[in-house]
């Protein structure tokens, strides 16, 4: 088993360091690489092999075969140059017959001015935009050690009057290498089609002579056309497993982007009896296109014998370098 597993990362690592092209900025739907769930984000996105939570939703759909409760979670944030950021999702498990989820990520501008050469103060006009995605996912077990996932997701964006949308699908695996508690997972996700801006900020009317006499000559109404842009894939595998000498659980991924250099994330959870978790890591590492990368957070835990359902409340801070920080809040409820 030792074996499997050194020579499966030594494999990705070579595939996702052939032809080491960075394509930054060449991918639409960008809101798609915010992670969620607090816990995750904490731990510094290493989280594929760990999605034991609503937050597989996102991380690894495979996991949600280890979720045994209805869960809801929760997560809102303040994001970078005051934009806003919202995630909520719900998984159901179905006896023997695995667990459903779904879930709704929305990114928002709010309102900005619309500035133009003539007018750069403002044309008294405003305009905002706002990015969305709706998930449907599944995830089952094989076997008491493997389980697999799918997620299917519409997209969609939508600047002014533009707006574009696409289909995507999440594919995921979860295995228990039932070595010294290790836990491998891998997840492809935003595999699907490409996105294009359409809408009436492309049309326009076209004198084709303007030399001849306008009664004369017919304008044509044009359609600019724009480009299509693909969607940020990515793949990520990583293990996970239990902390040698605190009570907790430590995480490494390997992540290959498709609009990027491939890099490490890596992080780790103490628990401080049964209420209170300690969290921190670090994502980007061997990247230097990234921005920031240490990652630190808590989560605590309400949960009573007497009572049918227990609440997570949890906190995730991000360094974003040169951009400053990124706080976000998140709340996940079992019952």
């Amino acid at each position: 088993m030792k074996r499997i597993i050194v020579t499966l990362l030594l494999t990705v690592a070579l595939v996702g360091s052939a032809g080491a092209v960075s394509n930054v900025g060449t991918r639409a739907a960008q809101f798609l690489k915010i992670g969620v769930g607090m816990r995750a984000t904490a731990m510094g996105d290493a989280f594929v092999a760990v999605a034991n939570d609503a937050s597989a939703l996102y991380w690894n759909p495979a996991g949600l075969s280890r979720v045994s409760r209805r869960q809801v979670i929760f997560n809102q944030a303040n994001w970078i140059a005051g934009i806003n950021f919202g995630y909520v999702g719900m998984v159901w498990p179905l006896p023997n017959r695995g667990t459903i989820g779904g879930a709704m990520t929305y990114l928002g501008s709010g309102e900005m001015k619309v500035r133009t050469e003539d007018a750069p103060e403002g044309t008294g006009e405003t305009f905002e935009v706002n990015d969305l995605a709706l998930t449907f996912a599944y995830g089952v077990p094989f076997t008491d050690r493997f389980s697999f996932g799918f997620a299917f997701k519409y997209i969609s964006e939508q600047i002014w009057h533009m707006s574009a949308s696409a289909y995507a699908i999440d594919l995921g695996i979860h295995f228990d290498t039932d070595f010294h508690g290790i836990q491998l997972g891998m997840n492809l996700s935003n595999f699907g089609g490409k996105m294009r801006l359409m809408g009436e900020d492309t049309r326009f009317i076209y004198n084709i002579d303007p030399n001849r006499n306008p009664n004369h000559t017919p304008n044509v109404v044009a359609d600019l056309r724009t480009d299509a842009f693909d969607l940020p894939t990515r793949f990520q595998v990583g293990l996970s497993g239990p902390l040698p000498v605190l009570p907790g659980i430590w995480a490494v991924d390997f992540v290959t982007p498709n609009d990027n250099y491939a890099y490490l994330n890596a992080g780790a959870e103490v628990h401080l009896g049964r209420f209170l978790s300690l969290r921190a890591g670090y994502r980007g590492l061997f990247n230097d296109e990234m921005e920031g990368g240490l990652t630190a957070g808590a989560g605590f835990q309400i949960t009573s014998p007497r009572l049918p359902w227990k609440l997570n409340l949890d906190y995730s801070y991000l360094d974003f370098g040169r951009l400053q920080n990124a706080q976000r809040f998140g709340v996940l409820l079992v019952f």
